[in-house]
């Protein structure tokens, strides 16, 4: 698979937030990134307006490459899996992802 091009939406601590505390990944600049151990697919934006629309203040934005997972939903241990046309406009489900700043 191919690498895309997309954008992360992270808290100052360069976590993601998507989710907080298990199944919460870290994303330093220029460094693949994948899933946390029993945990689905990572979450990115397709495009940046989606993005912006998703953000809160305080939250920041990155660009990143992503490689797309063949799952259609998100999960983390004890919770309900999300399914793809549950989440954000703009959602994308990814394997792995390398923040590029």
């Amino acid at each position: 698979m191919k690498w895309k091009k997309g954008w992360k939406v992270l808290n100052e601590d360069r976590t993601s937030v998507w989710i907080e505390g298990y199944g919460s990944r870290k994303y330093p600049p220029n460094k693949v990134v994948g899933r946390s151990p029993n945990c689905g697919p990572l979450c990115v934006f397709k495009n940046k307006t989606s993005a912006l629309r998703f953000m809160t203040p305080g939250d920041r934005l990155v660009p990143c490459l992503w490689l797309p997972s063949k799952h259609n939903t998100a999960w983390v241990p004890a919770h309900d899996p999300t399914y793809l046309d549950e989440l954000p406009e703009g959602t994308a489900l990814a394997e792995k992802v390398k923040c590029l700043a």
